[in-house]
């Protein structure tokens, strides 16, 4: 398979009343080719996937021009290319309710990312290398009667990188790292009513030739970007817990949901905020994201007029921290939100939809609380006067 894309257009736009004027014009194509192959020998079945890939962005410029020929004009050309290999060779054991999967997976790539920009001049020159082997076994059992259903799987990874940028700052490094992200996955039919499934995971991630683009890249009149030459890496912890009750006769169905995000990461993105411009890059610094989220939602189905009515609560807590001009602030987060839905067709010729949301979130940054109210409501309504003849009317209101 392939792909082939042209992107070319032109923005004005308006800065502390100096109009600006941007053309962009980006080519790229992208060349993939699969192959899978599987077979039976006696309980196992084998199986070997293969993907090929090479893509290009073989010409791309950004040119920001005003009618004051202002020091903020700009000329950003960049190209890139990339070459791809992935090979995956997996066996599957099945006894009785029981499976094992045994997957081998072994991807290579080669990036070269090229930049060069004329004010301020800054040249960026990568090329990475990219070797990645991971086995990821999973074992997986099913009660006879569909009972439960237990899952567990562990990705055992060996991610080596190695970069040199040959521009404006350039650098060379290399990086290996060894990781384990397991999964667990629980499904518990309690009761023909009732249901109840929870999943843990922690997931490693690491970044890429990206983080090593030193020299300062620009997209607008706006916004300068670049990277400090470290490898970015995230270590995330993510808890789920679902609970399901229906009585189909009576036509109740009431769900409940909890989830929880812990990640961690070693840098944290950075804003300089000048009076023309805005300095995006990262900092070292050890950043940690923690998230929850609660969700009920009940719903009534009344069949003798065809109208379905959903009321449901959120509630969000969160906190973390920003940076800006170098300054790193603790953020924390609250919202509590009611959700209501109705979907009524109580003739066959007029179909009724309504979607309602109300809001408050709760924010302190700096040791300033601001609180924000918000409802959005959203009607449809469809008329079928005849066979053939669809009517369609709708609005929606949003206030903040």
């Amino acid at each position: 398979t392939g792909n082939l894309g042209i992107k070319k257009y032109e923005v004005l736009s308006l800065l502390d009343g100096i109009n600006f004027n941007q053309n962009e014009n980006i080519k790229d194509f992208l060349i993939r080719n699969d192959f899978t192959s599987s077979w039976r020998t006696n309980n196992f079945r084998w199986n070997i996937a293969s993907c090929i890939e090479y893509g290009a962005t073989p010409e791309g410029y950004i040119e920001v021009e005003d009618d004051k020929n202002n020091v903020n004009n700009f000329i950003q050309h960049a190209n890139s290319k990339r070459f791809l290999t992935k090979e995956t060779v997996s066996a599957a054991y099945e006894h009785k309710n029981s499976r094992l999967w045994l997957p081998l997976s072994f991807l290579y790539s080669n990036n070269v990312i090229k930049s060069e920009l004329n004010y301020p001049i800054a040249i960026n020159n990568v090329a990475g290398n990219n070797v990645q082997i991971w086995f990821a076994p999973q074992y997986e059992y099913i009660h006879p009667m569909r009972k439960y259903v237990v899952r567990a799987s562990a990705n055992i990874k060996w991610d080596y990188l190695n970069v040199e940028n040959k521009g404006t700052y350039s650098l060379k490094q290399s990086d290996s790292r060894f990781s384990i992200s397991p999964y667990l996955y629980f499904n518990w039919n309690i009761s023909p009513s009732s249901t109840l499934r929870t999943q843990i995971s922690y997931l490693n991630r690491s970044g890429d030739v990206g983080d090593f683009l030193t020299a300062p890249v620009r997209t607008d009149n706006l916004n300068i970007s670049y990277k400090t030459g470290v490898l970015s890496y995230q270590k995330s912890f993510n808890a789920m817990l679902h609970y399901d009750f229906k009585l189909p006769l009576d036509m109740w169905f009431i769900n409940a949901d909890m989830i929880y995000d812990n990640s961690r990461t070693n840098l944290i993105t950075n804003n300089d905020i000048a009076d023309s411009s805005i300095e995006v890059s990262p900092i070292l610094y050890p950043n940690n994201l923690e998230n929850f989220t609660g969700i009920l939602n009940i719903t009534k189905i009344f069949s003798s007029i065809n109208t379905k009515i959903s009321l449901g609560g959120a509630y969000m807590w969160g906190r973390g921290s920003v940076s800006q001009n170098e300054i790193i602030l603790p953020q924390y987060g609250q919202s509590y939100s009611i959700l209501s839905k109705i979907i009524a067709k109580p003739w066959p010729f007029i179909e009724f939809d309504y979607d309602g949301n109300l809001t408050i979130n709760r924010m302190k940054f700096n040791n300033i609380s601001e609180e924000l109210l918000s409802h959005s409501h959203s009607f449809k309504l469809n008329l079928f006067p005849f066979k053939g003849f669809h009517v369609k009317m709708g609005a929606d209101i949003l206030w903040k």
